[in-house]
């Protein structure tokens, strides 16, 4: 009798673990690509065309998902766009196979025509370009193919890549930016479109250097800006067909399964079999939508390279600016010498994370090298342990300090960012532009409370 209940319960707890293992799957977040097309019956027409288009393409070159369907996900209370992602045909258990992509239809940075504009430049000097603006360059060479009807293999999937990316803070215009104004988020974004467009100036003036003719408008800034942009929120980093490290490929089909912050997705690439990507420990029911992990990021780091946000998002932390060390200062030598003992992990950099939950070893750490101007510092000096119970004070100064000039940045209070939340004014862009800089407010704030 006892043997028959102990088989009953671990049969019942298996039996309950399938069922939680593939019942969760509502969306968590997408990516938002078609705008609204619920009321364009027509558009709608001409999206589910494509798709047909794109599954069959997929088949056809040999690629393999028996249980998934691309689907189109309606614009709904969270998100003011409409979706493309893939949904279960029919109960996917733990551990299955999602999709296998062979490597013939993996889009890698390296063209295939020798004679194209991106293959010129290499020949002429491979190390103007870059892993990411190499493959850039490709795709928009292989989308103006695309656009005018000679993209012979690829254009089934150009066709089902976004046109534009308007909730990326990159393609906000000025008065989005201005609402975002002394935010992380704001500087991080015109850093990465100072430096790609910095990137673009170089490789255009080779090209011109190559065609003194060379002036295409498939090569403009904004596309340059695009082809960044889809290649941040789509690709995955997967082994070089010579085995030489990893790169940067887009790959059809994985790259339209959405955001799950639960999800479990693994996925590997080799020359023999392709593009394989599996669920671990989570399952679907059929009808489910079936998503990737894009790993866990802040809010931040999510709005900037995909354009979404995660309510209840348990990564809490953004970058503070740390007063700077010179090359020549004694400080900048003690950094780098515990830095090479591995006693201090991180790199010199000018910004450190700060938390609404505790204040980061490393960004203690850090405070107290930068007092050692004041007591200086021997060599056994450690600094993830507190010294005295009085430099520990002017170190908790220091910080107060940091995080209190990082809120005075902003022009305007969590509470009118309430305010304006509540009012029911906002655009769906600037309604992610006051949730942004509200929750970098709370988190300043709440790490300023932990003092």
């Amino acid at each position: 009798l006892d043997k028959m209940k102990g088989v009953w319960f671990w049969t019942l707890s298996l039996l309950l673990f399938q069922f939680f293992s593939i019942a969760w799957g509502d969306v968590t977040s997408c990516d938002p690509i078609l705008g609204d097309v619920e009321s364009i019956p027509e558009k709608r027409a001409g999206i589910e065309k494509n798709i047909k288009r794109f599954e069959s393409w997929l088949v056809q070159k040999g690629a393999t998902f028996p249980k998934l369907k691309i689907a189109i996900f309606p614009t709904d209370d969270l998100n003011s766009f409409t979706y493309v992602g893939a949904v279960s045909k029919e109960i996917i258990k733990p551990g299955e196979a999602l999709l296998t992509i062979p490597n013939g239809l993996i889009f890698r940075p390296r063209p295939d025509d020798p004679l194209s504009v991106v293959a010129q430049v290499i020949k002429s000097d491979p190390r103007i370009l870059q892993e990411g603006t190499l493959l850039a360059f490709r795709l928009l060479e292989e989308y103006a193919s695309y656009k005018i009807g000679t993209s012979k293999k690829w254009g089934a999937y150009m066709e089902m890549l976004p046109t534009s990316y308007p909730e990326m803070p990159m393609f906000w215009n000025q008065d989005q930016l201005d609402l975002i104004e002394g935010s992380y988020t704001l500087e991080r974004v015109q850093a990465d479109v100072a430096g790609l467009l910095n990137e673009y100036e170089e490789v255009i003036a080779r090209l011109k250097e190559i065609d003194p003719t060379f002036a295409s408008d498939d090569y403009s800034r904004e596309k340059y800006l695009w082809a960044w942009a889809t290649i941040w929120s789509r690709a995955f980093s997967i082994r070089r067909d010579d085995d030489r490290g990893n790169e940067q490929a887009l790959i059809p089909l994985a790259d339209m399964l959405n955001h799950n912050d639960r999800a479990t997705t693994q996925y590997q690439s080799d020359r023999s079999k392709g593009f394989t990507m599996w669920t671990a420990r989570n399952g679907y029911r059929a009808g489910r939508e079936v998503f990737n992990n894009y790993t866990p990021r802040s809010n931040s780091e999510l709005l900037r390279l995909y354009g979404f946000m995660i309510a209840e998002n348990p990564i809490r932390s953004i970058p503070i600016h740390m007063p700077e060390i010179s090359e020549d200062d004694a400080l900048q030598i003690l950094h780098r010498t515990l830095e090479q003992d591995g006693r201090l992990p991180w790199p010199y950099t000018k910004n450190y994370l700060v938390s609404s939950e505790e204040h980061p070893k490393e960004l203690m750490a850090y405070l107290r090298i930068l007092q050692c101007a004041d007591i200086g510092c021997t060599s056994e000096f450690d600094p993830f342990k507190p010294m005295s119970k009085k430099n520990e004070i002017k170190v908790q100064k220091n910080l107060r300090n940091l995080l209190e000039n990082a809120i005075e940045r902003f022009s305007t209070t969590i509470q009118d960012d309430d305010v304006l939340l509540k009012s029911g004014k906002l655009g769906d862009i600037e309604r992610l532009a006051v949730e942004i800089r509200r929750e970098e407010k709370q988190i300043l704030t709440s790490a300023l409370a932990l003092i």
